[in-house]
């Protein structure tokens, strides 16, 4: 019998979608549509999932078209790639997504 809560069958096709997102340092809005076009399929809902995958692409071409600080005011990017989540290293922050020193 499968875990429908902690692994789903629409989770664990090949890679955990999971897993590939934080591998590759994906942002909320990219990671959020790779999940979605990686799982329509599998989960009985296609056109609905892929429409998910389409408003979180439209939002991260708003986000890359803008800049930092029209896109989200008073949120704190990464100067090379805008990403938003840091490692504290000392008094420095470092870039999850791109590894950049801000």
């Amino acid at each position: 019998m499968s875990d429908e809560i902690n692994q789903p069958q629409h989770y664990t096709q090949w890679i955990e979608c999971a897993d590939f997102i934080e591998s590759q340092n994906m942002g909320f809005f990219d990671g959020n549509a790779v999940k979605y076009i990686t799982r329509y399929r599998h989960k009985g809902t296609p056109v609905k999932d892929l429409q998910k995958a389409k408003w979180y692409i439209e939002r991260l071409i708003k986000q890359e078209s803008k800049g930092a600080e029209e896109f989200s005011p008073g949120i704190v990017r990464c100067s090379k790639c805008l990403g938003v989540q840091f490692l504290k290293q000392g008094t420095d922050l470092v870039c999850l997504k791109c590894n950049e020193l801000n």
